[in-house]
């Protein structure tokens, strides 16, 4: 394992921000709490893998963003603030497919 890169912390903190803003938030307000519980869950293992370089966390992130972008998408119309979540989700599954990730994670 190289050293972390900037990216990585980055990408690690936006994942656990938004997966802690899908909890406290979107499980109380959103449409579909359930949904919202599901993701946001799934995107706290997920930064634990970020953070400790874990190969499989880069396969769930992939996932991870995956349903948040779907999920961000079907809330549109009923709650704006899944437009940050979608914007986040969008940065984070394109930082994961950069050269600089995939070595971090020993791709």
């Amino acid at each position: 394992m190289t050293d972390r890169p900037l990216g990585i912390s980055i990408l690690t903190i936006l994942t656990l921000g938004n997966s802690l803003a899908l909890l406290l938030f979107g499980a109380l307000l959103q449409a579909m709490p359930i949904l919202q519980i599901i993701v946001g869950l799934f995107g706290l293992v997920v930064s634990v893998g970020f953070w400790t370089a874990k190969k499989w966390a880069w396969v769930l992130g992939i996932v991870a963003e995956l349903l948040t972008i779907v999920s961000s998408v079907l809330l549109l119309k009923t709650d704006l603030d899944a437009f940050i979540s979608l914007i986040i989700a969008v940065m984070v599954l394109g930082y994961l497919v950069t050269p600089d990730a995939r070595e971090f994670f020993g791709l």
